[in-house]
């Protein structure tokens, strides 16, 4: 099972060229980059664009460079956001065995919440740009069972962000303190980093799954049309083929002439339709102007040639070439759910109303800690003035 998943897929594929690539990269960067972290650093983000690039955003052969950049930075920041908070809880119990001096597990909470923060944006916006893009409609979203495992992880997501957001400003309380110790450690992280194993596993499965985009889902495309009428001397001719489509259909005419008095009455009208087994012609029976030629057998969609001939008594016979569309039968589609508006846009409106959200509350928090360090500042200066 294994060998099949690795030399017989597609994912395998791509998966033995993302290890060999990463393999390849590990002893060039630790021969030229010393610091252990800014390998790590190159090898995730080599990783991260390698694997956006194995992923084939769209399921296209060929993804866009703005397809491969969006899942890059939803894989990175996923990464950095999920992965952390479990190297986090790793650190701070390591550093509770240790007993190392009060304060420094306050500030190593206090020095990953912008980090996560920033993963948490960053895997929340494109998250949602991916999500307009994979789920064709708010049916297919709310339909299948890939929309139902989404809106699992948007859901678990959102409740994991308001929890990190509380870990984050925690961290800074206690940072302003200096009160905080490595026993001291939120009793609700481990809850988060749980949950973040669980988004991690929910991304597995969709990304393993085959996103709801088929035809099923599709608006119905516009149906040719089922009569045409054209003008030839002094007749005008209909054509009717109901339903116009592979299978049984019934074939009308209807013949009007346009000149008054008539110079001499129809005596017959015949139809030829060119099939791929042959021409078929067939005879009408008349009903004033209407001339039914009954049942006609189409065998697939495509162009049908069609020729009328009318004939009138001391007249030459007036033939007329028809160009014809036989429709393709329609896809079967899933019953609407709610609505079959596209996805895309209103995934594309809210992940930039998040951004702008995430990109205010930085900019707040950016100025309430510049405001605390000067006030901070201005305290010791009056203290040392005094003393």
């Amino acid at each position: 099972a294994l060998r099949t998943v690795l030399v017989d897929s597609d994912f395998g594929h791509r998966w033995i060229g993302v290890t060999a690539v990463l393999l390849g990269l590990s002893p060039a960067l630790r021969s030229r980059l010393r610091p252990a972290a800014a390998v790590a650093c190159v090898l995730a983000l080599t990783e991260g664009v390698l694997l956006g690039i194995s992923g084939h955003t769209g399921d296209s052969a060929a993804p866009s460079v703005l397809g491969i950049a969006v899942r890059s930075v939803h894989l990175l920041a996923a990464g950095v956001w999920a992965g952390g908070i479990v190297a986090l809880i790793v650190a701070w119990t390591a550093l509770r065995r240790l007993r190392v001096a009060p304060g420094t597990g306050a500030r190593l909470l206090r020095g990953f919440g912008g980090v996560a923060a920033a993963g948490l944006l960053g895997a929340g916006v494109t998250g949602l740009l991916l999500a307009g893009s994979q789920v064709a409609t708010v049916t297919a979203l709310l339909a299948t069972t890939y929309g139902t495992v989404l809106v699992a992880k948007v859901v678990l997501f959102l409740g994991l962000g308001g929890l990190g957001l509380r870990h984050a400003r925690m961290g800074d309380r206690r940072g302003a303190a200096g009160t905080a110790t490595p026993q001291r450690l939120p009793r609700t992280l481990p809850v988060e980093a749980a949950g973040a194993v669980g988004v991690v596993l929910l991304a597995s499965f969709l990304g393993a799954s085959s996103p709801p985009r088929g035809a099923e889902f599709q608006p119905a495309p516009p149906a040719t049309p089922t009569a045409l009428t054209r003008t030839v001397d002094d007749l005008v001719v209909g054509v009717s083929i109901k339903p116009n489509r592979p299978g049984r259909n019934l074939l009308a005419l209807d013949v009007l002439q346009t000149r008054f008095p008539a110079p001499a009455p129809v005596q017959g009208v015949t139809v030829q339709v060119g099939t791929p087994r042959g021409d078929v012609v067939l005879a009408t029976r008349p009903a004033g102007t209407h001339y039914d030629a009954g049942a006609l057998d189409l065998a697939a969609p495509g162009a049908l040639a069609l020729r009328v001939t009318v004939q009138r008594p001391g007249l030459p016979a007036v033939e007329l070439a028809l160009p014809w569309v036989v429709d393709a039968p329609p896809p079967a589609r899933h019953p609407t759910v709610v609505s079959d508006a596209p996805l895309a846009l209103p995934a594309e409106v809210l992940a930039g109303a998040v951004a702008t959200l995430g990109g205010g509350m930085a900019l707040v928090a950016a100025v309430r800690r510049r405001r605390s360090r000067t006030s901070a500042g201005a305290r010791v200066a009056g203290e040392q003035r005094a003393a």
